[in-house]
């Protein structure tokens, strides 16, 4: 994959099992590699395993859950953004004149 080599790539057994999840993340980081991707499970206690690849250098990205550490970015789905990117295709498409309706749910 363009140069790169994916040393370990591995889910939990269970999307519950978060012990198993930050143990897998503690094997990766024994294994010393340039960067981490991670999809945790439960943000707070992933806490401890993020700080420890800061210590052993080695970066976090962590996917979909915002995880509140100084220690690692997150990279996340942006649903306004790619509402208001298929909405402006939508009226180019138009050619910037037509009839729109909004729908919205009553609350």
């Amino acid at each position: 994959m363009l140069g790169a080599e994916i040393t370990k790539a591995s889910l939990p057994v269970s999307y519950a099992d978060v012990p198993q999840q930050l143990q897998q993340v503690e094997e990766a980081i024994s294994k010393n590699p340039d960067i981490i991707y991670f999809l945790p499970l439960a943000a707070d206690p992933s806490l401890e395993v993020i700080k420890a690849a800061a210590e052993a250098n080695i970066p976090v990205v962590s996917l979909q859950e915002p995880i509140d550490s100084e220690y690692s970015v997150t990279v996340s789905h942006n649903a306004t953004l790619q509402a208001m990117t298929t909405g402006a295709q939508v009226l180019e498409s138009m050619g910037g004149e037509g009839s729109v309706l909004r729908g919205h749910e009553r609350k």
